[in-house]
């Protein structure tokens, strides 16, 4: 599993968010004056959605922003306890 943190310019966030649930990527959104996305998915998904937000969150301007990946050894749900990659 891979971790992606994604830090872009405000103005630019929205067209990323809606490049990535073009893409395939659905998830919820709360607003704040730094915004940073974060994803843990397998690296398939994570290398398609850094294609993406390369894409479409670039200005060409000092500080449009950074992608961080991280490996991911295990998760844990807490409601079921299951570990692993699995459905939540």
């Amino acid at each position: 599993m891979i971790k992606m943190e994604a830090i872009a310019q405000p103005p630019r966030f929205e067209s990323a968010k809606v490049a990535l649930f073009e893409s395939g990527y659905e998830f919820t959104v709360e607003l704040l004056p730094n915004l940073k996305r974060e994803m843990v998915q397998p690296p398939s998904p994570v290398l398609r959605a850094v294609e993406t937000l390369l894409k479409s969150a670039k200005t060409g301007k000092m500080g449009d922003g950074k992608i961080f990946l991280s490996r991911i050894e295990n998760s844990i749900g807490i409601r079921n306890k299951v570990r692993g990659e699995s459905p939540r």
